[in-house]
């Protein structure tokens, strides 16, 4: 149980509830009553019910704007950097690769290089005793020949002619040939020795890159979960677009109809409901000057006034001690809700699973409220929903008041998952 911290006394604080229904009949109480709902079978520290999502719940508020922002900036800067690392994990090996492959085809190539040029200057020298054999042969003219007096020695030179032709003809191929090698090996060469300086480049710029992005994933992962639940914090206290509820209070207004619709499943008591009676009895948990936190505690504890039978409250002696109410000579009535002390020990939920059911904290207070409201039936009916509320304050301005707020609540169309 939290400490005592606030008591809202004065017809000021009876008269919060006049106010928010709009109303000028005076209430007789603005608790629940303990003698109008039938004796139900409790679950008093049930917490079975699945956990709610509300992720399409727009919330809107300026810190939650700005702490969205910078979350939603880390992990882009994350996302990035894992791309990134990405890229370089594909990009590095193969760099490397290519490397190698370039780095051994040098020495080859320049062998290539080599053997082209050697068999080129031989097949030139090769070329040139064959000019001067021709020219040999040819300075002796056909005239010279024909004097010889064996015709054979005459074919003999002929046909050295020929073949001496054809040679020089291989050769000149084999120069081409070499020409042509040379060329494609220079190449080559030129290509792998300026391509592998640039591969060696573009492989440090990528092992920078990964470098640096390693340093930025890992400087936003240990930003990352801060962020989060700055973001997470931002959100359960910011608004939900276009009521006046916050995203913790919503939250707690859900979870508890999920653990009423557990406990007495042919209820039908929705969110809404709720939300509307907690918005007539504390302005869902910050009437004055309080507060929820992200866990649907009040900052201040809610105090109603002294219940001495007089202000049109009914008397009822203190039944506690003044343990919840902090009032030792009369009950006054705790909590976003608005129990007495006697109610809440009958109908005291555990709504957050906390292990303590405190009727200060909003997710144990409604869930409360909601075993309350369906004791006396269902309330899927308007008639249902009429002796529902009636029976958590006997006034009918504040029924209207509340079941009009209701369709309101309604009307935002709230997707739980």
């Amino acid at each position: 149980m939290t400490p005592m911290r606030r008591s809202l006394g004065g017809m000021a604080s009876l008269l919060f509830v006049l106010a928010s229904v709009g109303g000028s009949e005076a209430l007789a109480q603005s608790t629940p009553s303990e003698d109008t709902v039938e004796d139900a079978d409790t679950v008093p520290d049930s917490n079975t019910a699945e956990p709610v999502v509300l992720d399409d719940v727009v919330v809107t508020s300026e810190g939650y704007t700005v702490a969205l922002a910078e979350l939603e900036e880390a992990r882009a800067i994350l996302e990035s950097a894992e791309a990134t690392i990405r890229q370089g994990d594909f990009a590095i090996p193969d760099l490397l690769v290519a490397v190698d492959r370039m780095t051994s085809a040098i020495p080859r190539l320049a062998g290539q290089l080599e053997a082209a040029r050697a068999i080129g200057s031989a097949a030139r020298s090769d070329l040139d005793e064959m000019a001067a054999i021709r020219y040999v042969l040819e300075s002796s003219g056909p005239q010279g020949l024909e004097l010889f007096s064996d015709p054979t020695v005459y074919q003999q030179a002929q046909r050295q002619a020929v073949l001496l032709e054809a040679a020089a003809s291989q050769r000149r191929r084999t120069l081409e040939a070499a020409a042509e090698i040379d060329d494609n090996a220079s190449r080559q060469l030129t290509a792998a020795t300026t391509g592998i300086d640039e591969v060696r480049d573009l492989l440090a710029r990528r092992r920078l890159e990964v470098g640096l992005a390693m340093s930025d994933a890992e400087a936003v992962e240990g930003d990352l979960a801060e962020l989060e639940h700055i973001t997470s914090v931002e959100r359960r206290l910011g608004t939900v677009d276009g009521s006046d509820l916050t995203f913790v209070a919503l939250e707690a207004y859900v979870t508890a109809a999920a653990h009423g619709a557990v406990e007495r499943p042919s209820c039908g008591l929705d969110w809404a409901l709720l939300a509307s009676v907690g918005r007539v009895e504390s302005r869902h948990g910050t009437y004055g000057d309080s507060t929820l936190d992200v866990a649907g505690q009040t900052a201040d504890d809610i105090i109603g006034i002294a219940l001495d039978g007089t202000r049109n409250t009914r008397e009822i002696r203190d039944t506690d001690g003044g343990r919840l109410d902090g009032d030792p000579v009369y009950d006054r009535a705790v909590g976003p809700m608005q129990f007495i002390p006697t109610t809440w020990a009958r109908w005291s939920r555990d709504g957050d699973g906390d292990g303590i059911a405190d009727p200060h904290n909003l997710y144990d207070a409604a869930t409360a409220a909601a075993a309350y409201l369906c004791a006396g039936g269902e309330v899927l009916t308007a008639e249902g929903a009429r002796r529902a509320v009636f029976s958590y304050n006997r006034s009918e301005t504040y029924v209207d008041t509340v079941l009009s707020l209701a369709d309101e609540y309604r009307r935002l169309d709230i997707t739980v998952q």
